[in-house]
């Protein structure tokens, strides 16, 4: 089997350690996904965000066409990074936040996500 991988990824050591499969490297995950697209790999390992926002971006004929795992190989927490040199910084994050939860109680960070095709990942 062939699996296509991004340079530079942080993919599980279990899977770096892996030796069942054959690893198909690319520089971009846009260079991993036409693989794919194209039949040049069986699977790759990406996260799915950024894999259904670029395959919607580059690659809109094959949304439909492509399946998602159910299972990750491993589930990163994502978070806001406010830089400490500006003297507002707690502020800002605070602002971000509220709207952030306004957002999703209003039910505008699905439709942004639903427009960029990801709203999947919020059930």
């Amino acid at each position: 089997m062939s699996v296509g991988v991004t340079a530079g990824y942080g993919y599980p050591e279990d899977f770096q350690n892996a030796d069942f499969f054959v690893r198909e490297e690319s520089e971009t995950l846009s260079l991993s996904l036409r693989k794919l697209i194209f039949g040049r790999t069986n699977v790759i390992v990406a996260e799915e965000i950024a894999a259904r926002y670029a395959v919607a971006a580059e690659y809109p004929d094959a949304v439909d066409n492509l399946k998602y795992s159910e299972m990750a190989l491993q589930e990163n927490p994502m978070h806001v990074a406010f830089s400490r040199e500006r003297p507002d910084h707690i502020e800002v994050r605070d602002r971000f936040n509220e709207a952030l939860a306004e957002m999703r109680k209003d039910k505008t960070l699905k439709e942004i996500l639903e427009f960029h095709v990801v709203s999947k990942l919020m059930q």
